[in-house]
């Protein structure tokens, strides 16, 4: 009686098996991307960190460059750093720094940004205004009244243009101290000023 012969395992059926399990291994191991994700995340930390520390370093820097400087120059830095040192126009933006009485009253006559009617031109010029009121009386100390002119290109009858006075804001140290500068407007910052307009801008 002849022995039976052993079955033998077709070849593609150990590939297909093979295959299976090397897929089940790569499924249950557990996955990198959790590191790979950690390492730019954690960069990104540190990068917003410098950055942080950089501009709290360019604050101090600017602090000790002002303690450095005359009364003037600190009002030139302040102007400078609250509105460019050129208008829109590409004027450069102080015209002229008077200080009189001790350095107890300043008057500054600035060139006024361009806009695209009368009205927002006038608004930028109350805006910028209240901006640099607040940050004079802040340096300041001796300061007690702040007179800011501000001039724009006006054409005349004969077709012939200059810079001109348009607008004038006066206002005393005893009324800045009682302003709230975080939260006035500067529709309520205008009526607190003495204001002088040109018929240009009314």
């Amino acid at each position: 009686m002849e022995k039976q012969k052993k079955k033998s395992v077709p070849t593609w059926a150990l590939v297909v098996i093979i295959l299976g399990v090397l897929a089940l291994i790569g499924y249950l191991s557990p996955s990198s991307s959790p590191e790979e994700t950690e390492e730019p995340v954690s960069e990104v930390v540190q990068e917003r960190g410098g950055e942080q520390e950089e501009v709290a370093l360019d604050d101090v820097q600017k602090e000790e460059e002002k303690e450095d400087l005359t009364t003037k120059e600190r009002i030139e830095f302040i102007v400078v750093d609250e509105l460019g040192s050129e208008t829109n126009m590409g004027e450069e933006r102080i015209v002229e720094i008077l200080v009189y009485e001790n350095e107890e009253m300043i008057e500054l006559v600035l060139k006024a940004d361009e806009n695209l009617t009368t009205t927002l031109t006038k608004r930028g010029m109350v805006s910028r205004t209240k901006d640099l009121t607040e940050q004079f009386f802040n340096s300041l100390d001796s300061l007690k009244e702040l007179d800011v002119f501000w001039q724009l290109e006006l054409v005349d009858n004969y077709g012939n243009s200059s810079f001109s006075d348009v607008m004038d804001f006066s206002i005393d140290r005893e009324t800045a101290e009682k302003i709230n500068w975080e939260n006035i407007t500067n529709d309520n910052f205008e009526g607190l000023t003495k204001v002088w307009e040109h018929n240009a801008i009314k």
